[in-house]
């Protein structure tokens, strides 16, 4: 996984803030091998510069996977906690993804399995059907 963006809104991003979203998003990359190369950028901060109670605190998290995007975003009273709540959600996203994928290799892919025998002969016009009649 590349951290291609680490984004700060209505806060500051510090040093120790940048380390904890680079160390948490790490953490995820064992599970994202499978899908490499994937690009991940991160947006951490504050709902508005008006709340002061409640869910003011958000993380969102997005990694560009095999050409789709697995998007986690979170909101929480504290910023940590939505960093942590975002990063188990990616981590659930990519566990399914790549169980889906086990799972179609498993059961194989049914859509090339011919369905007639017109179209094993390779003649899916349906003129053969009428050179039988004849004969």
């Amino acid at each position: 996984m590349r951290i291609t963006e680490i984004q700060a809104t209505n806060i500051d991003l510090t040093d120790a803030l940048r380390n904890y979203v680079t160390e948490k998003v790490e953490s995820v990359s064992r599970f994202a091998k499978r899908f490499e190369p994937c690009d991940v950028a991160i947006e951490v901060g504050k709902t508005s510069e008006h709340h002061n109670k409640g869910d003011v605190f958000f993380a969102e998290i997005n990694v560009a996977v095999l050409g789709d995007v697995v998007r986690a975003h979170s909101e929480r009273d504290d910023l940590y906690a939505a960093i942590d709540e975002a990063k188990d959600d990616v981590k659930r996203q990519l566990i399914d993804k790549k169980e889906k994928m086990m799972d179609a290799r498993i059961e194989g892919t049914s859509d090339d399995v011919f369905t007639s025998e017109e179209e094993e002969d390779g003649d899916e016009d349906g003129l053969a059907v009428e050179d039988e009649i004849e004969a």
